[in-house]
């Protein structure tokens, strides 16, 4: 129990001193058909680590978009599994229609396991979609992020 309250404690002094470092936002760049958010930095079950979520509309049908999700552990779980589930809020940006995604990902530590990408799908339209995501968990939020979907 000290041990798991230990490294609790030191993710969140970890995705603290994260947030503070990276309170510079990046410059609004054109929408193409890709984009990626970056990392979230969150607790997980029994871990602290990242998610990472990438959109795309170029492999998805007209009006949909993809996105990969994926969350990988930064601390021991001792041979545990450690997961969290990422939530995609998307916006279509023209229409106004909106919605939510939540993705289960896991970090089974195994090699074969490890960092496998979660792909799921989403009825945006066709137009600027912004997307950004959260955890169901304590998390440092990512910059909300724009594509272009056919």
């Amino acid at each position: 129990m000290r041990k798991r309250q230990f490294v609790l404690r030191s993710a969140l002094a970890v995705a603290a001193v994260g947030g503070v470092i990276a309170t510079v936002a990046p410059a609004a760049v054109a929408a193409g058909p890709r984009a990626d958010l970056g990392d979230i930095h969150t607790l997980g079950d029994i871990c602290y680590g990242r998610g990472w979520v990438s959109g795309s509309a170029d492999d998805a049908q007209p009006g949909a978009t993809q996105f990969w999700v994926t969350f990988t552990r930064w601390t021991p779980t001792f041979g545990n599994q450690c997961g969290v589930t990422v939530i995609v809020q998307w916006r279509n940006l023209d229409t106004g229609a909106e919605g939510t995604v939540p993705v289960p990902v896991a970090d089974t530590g195994t090699a074969t396991n490890a960092n496998r990408p979660v792909l799921v799908s989403a009825t945006t339209g066709s137009g600027r979609v912004s997307f950004t995501a959260s955890t169901d968990r304590p998390h440092l939020p990512p910059a909300t992020v724009e594509l272009q979907v056919p």
